[in-house]
């Protein structure tokens, strides 16, 4: 008789912590998720925050958190961490009542782009993995990664006149109505320029110092058209992550050294508010100075697609006819067809500075 009573028994014990953790091991708790640091550049490292908590006297012998992340995000090897097959991320957790684990994960994001993680799926059952009760939570986590930034000299710019602090000498002028400071007389200044308060108080020539300032917008347009010969998906991608990752760095160094740098291309966004109200338009970004300017066209560039949502010559044409001129502009393109470069000619003849940057060596030698 013993053996049968204990049979029955264990069953029902079984049986009654089945129901219970069917019922409510997955009942008052909370899960978020959140990146430490969710504005990254290509290549860097980021730290993504888990935290979980049971808010109820029964415990927890195991709990699963699932959700689909990118490739481009890679985890490092950490324990209680599974990631199968670059895509899917999972924890596992054991938590006592009224418990809360925070678990930290390092990523290291791999390539430019918009990463949204936006849901979770908890799995829990009871002690003996009998039952499993699963449900998915909305959290609102994202990544942008911002194109890689180069240095000037890996650019494969126009010209000599495009190399270092020339670039920005050929923008800047000296403006006649800031001053800021006094230096001694030189053999270039005139006599109007002679401050001469200051050379009462120093005994020797003192002129004005003038400040500078900005005589032109510069407008950086990245070229999304396909090659009509031999295209070739990979190396297509290619071209426009290194067009793109060229941009970020022209755009870094005009506006660090005070200038006002706009962004066009014939491109689109997918992702985000801004996506919904311009769906497959083309990217105009007028020019504007400042850290603040700067950070919005890393954003758009982390966000572009890598497809053209107008021809490059459509694009251009659309600048022709709103009259676009004064403007100094660098076109950074694999290639141009007829298309694209009448309409180029149509811009330099409403005063603009037109220039290309060839994205292949074998381009550049070819037309420079």
């Amino acid at each position: 008789m013993a053996i049968p009573s204990f049979i029955i028994i264990l069953s029902l014990i079984v049986f009654v912590q089945v129901v219970i953790y069917s019922k409510w091991a997955l009942s008052k708790m909370h899960y978020s998720r959140y990146i430490n640091q969710p504005k990254v550049f290509e290549g860097q490292k980021t730290v993504m925050t888990e935290e979980i908590s049971n808010y109820k006297l029964l415990p927890l012998p195991w709990i699963r958190l699932e959700s689909r992340m990118h490739p481009n995000l890679r985890f490092g090897s950490q324990e209680n961490l599974n990631v199968v097959g670059d895509q899917f991320h999972r924890s596992l957790f054991t938590l006592a009542p009224f418990q809360k684990i925070k678990r930290r994960h390092q990523v290291t994001c791999m390539k430019r782009g918009f990463y949204s993680l936006p849901t979770v799926t908890m799995t829990s059952g009871d002690l003996l993995g009998i039952s499993q009760n699963f449900k998915t939570i909305h959290v609102d986590c994202e990544i942008i990664v911002y194109p890689k930034l180069l240095k000037m000299s890996e650019l494969p710019l126009p010209s000599s006149s495009w190399q270092g602090d020339t670039i920005v000498k050929r923008w800047i002028i000296e403006d006649p109505f800031i001053v800021s400071g006094v230096r001694r007389y030189g053999t270039n200044d005139t006599m109007k320029q002679v401050n001469w308060k200051a050379t009462v108080r120093t005994g020797e020539l003192q002129v004005n110092k003038r400040d500078f300032t900005a005589n032109y917008d510069f407008l950086l347009y990245i070229n999304f058209d396909q090659e009509e010969e031999n295209w070739n998906q990979e190396r297509y991608e290619q071209q426009l992550e290194k067009a793109i990752s060229y941009a970020a760095t022209l755009a870094t160094f005009m506006i660090n050294n005070g200038l006002a740098v706009g962004l066009y291309c014939n491109s689109y966004v997918t992702e985000g508010a801004e996506s919904v109200r311009n769906k497959r338009k083309p990217i105009r970004i007028k020019p504007l100075k400042g850290k603040v300017h700067l950070q919005a066209l890393y954003e758009q560039l982390a966000r572009l697609q890598l497809a053209p949502s107008v021809t490059f010559g459509q694009l251009l044409e659309q600048d022709v006819q709103s009259r676009l001129n004064g403007q100094d502009i660098l076109i950074i393109t694999p290639q141009l067809n007829d298309k694209a470069n009448i309409q180029i000619e149509q811009l330099k003849r409403l005063r603009n500075k037109v220039h290309t940057m060839w994205i292949e060596e074998k381009n550049y030698q070819k037309r420079a």
